[in-house]
């Protein structure tokens, strides 16, 4: 798998580039996007803005070899010469080809020329990629240790803590009788979530950390492994078995030789197993699904936005790119949603209009529309 790099000044000059390939790319997802900028704010803005993509400084002298090794650019864009001469001389060097675009020109590349510079897709059989396929750039070594037989073998000396039951997962969190599942979108800062009484909170990732709000998760889905040293000590809910092996190693190197405490969704219900969907289950979906298992009397939803927010993807963060990454699938998302709390007896209460709309359309949604 292949990327296209792109290099420039500061966020305002990747924007139009970015939404340009984004149209070239037309959905395949074969082809990567890296994004690299001078000076940490500039990555910072980068970061938030580009959140499914890869983003990194503008790698320098060295670091321009591990970074090609890292993204397997099939071309380089640099605007406004960001990366200087000497950056970009070793990129010819490793075969890369490298496009300059002056800064401020905004049909310099067009869809038509960046078309033009992606590989050819890969359509063998033997080589397509599964929609839950792992991130298209290279593994990095402990990416690989996570999945060699000798850390197969060490690894369950740290999960120790492993809940492989619902019964054993419910009893750790005091037989919750009200759980609420926050996802990361606008409507995770609705007001009425602070005066919804609940004794169990699932979240997903990090982020909801900057904003200091419901931020004492019991339970944290990892989508990023960031979240690992982030989020204070919790139960960590992890998707699939392949995940639990790269996330275990992950733990090792940032908090140590203690065992994690952990959940892995795909050891306790069928509706995680990785065969059964076309594209990765979000983080969100698998909380709700978390929330059933647990059998409370009551589950909240909220944060749940389907990327359709007026007010963007996250809270406070207006401009990040507010879409499903090439692995995720609205369809996927709402599905898993709907079979999971088909069999859920208790109360649902979805604070947000558009999941509860978009769940009205699904079998057994008229109950939760309601």
């Amino acid at each position: 798998m292949q990327s296209v790099w792109f290099d420039g000044p500061d966020p305002a000059a990747h924007a139009a580039l970015v939404a340009r390939l984004r149209v070239a790319l037309d959905g395949r997802r074969d082809v990567g996007i890296a994004l690299t900028a001078p000076g940490a704010d500039s990555v910072d803005r980068l970061r938030r803005r580009f959140p499914d993509d890869i983003v990194g400084a503008t790698p320098v002298a060295a670091g321009v070899d591990r970074f090609l090794a890292r993204v397997h650019p099939a071309v380089m864009v640099a605007v406004d010469g960001a990366a200087g001469g000497g950056a970009i001389a070793r990129v010819r060097a490793a075969g890369v080809p490298v496009r300059l675009a002056p800064a401020g020109a905004a049909d310099t590349p067009t869809v038509e020329e960046l078309r033009a510079l992606l590989p050819p897709p890969i359509t063998h059989a033997s080589t397509a990629l599964p929609a839950f396929a792992p991130p298209w750039q290279a593994p990095t070594l402990r990416d690989r240790a996570g999945q060699s037989r000798l850390w197969r073998s060490v690894s369950p000396w740290l999960a120790r803590r492993r809940h492989d039951d619902w019964a054993s997962l419910r009893a750790r969190l005091g037989e919750p009788q009200t759980v609420m599942c926050l996802g990361n979108g606008p409507s995770s800062e609705d007001p009425r979530l602070a005066s919804i009484a609940h004794d169990c909170l699932i979240r997903v990732n990090w982020r909801w950390l900057e904003r200091g709000f419901l931020a004492r998760p019991d339970i944290v889905f990892v989508g990023d492994a960031a979240t690992l040293h982030r989020a204070r000590p919790c139960i960590f809910g992890l998707w699939s078995i392949p995940l639990e092996h790269a996330m275990l190693l992950r733990h090792l190197v940032l908090r140590g030789p203690r065992a994690m405490e952990f959940v892995t969704l795909e050891r306790l219900s069928p509706l995680a197993a990785v065969s059964r969907w076309p594209a990765r289950p979000s983080n969100g979906a698998l909380a709700i699904l978390t929330a059933v298992g647990l059998a409370p009397r009551r589950i909240v939803i909220g944060g749940m936005d389907l990327f359709a927010h007026p007010a963007g993807r996250y809270p406070g963060a207006p401009d990040a790119r507010n879409d499903y990454s090439t692995v995720h699938s609205r369809d996927v998302e709402l599905d898993l949603i709907a079979h999971a709390l088909a069999s859920f007896d208790g109360e649902v209460e979805i604070v947000g209009d558009i999941l509860r709309d978009a769940l009205s359309h699904r079998p057994g949604g008229a109950r939760l529309a309601a």
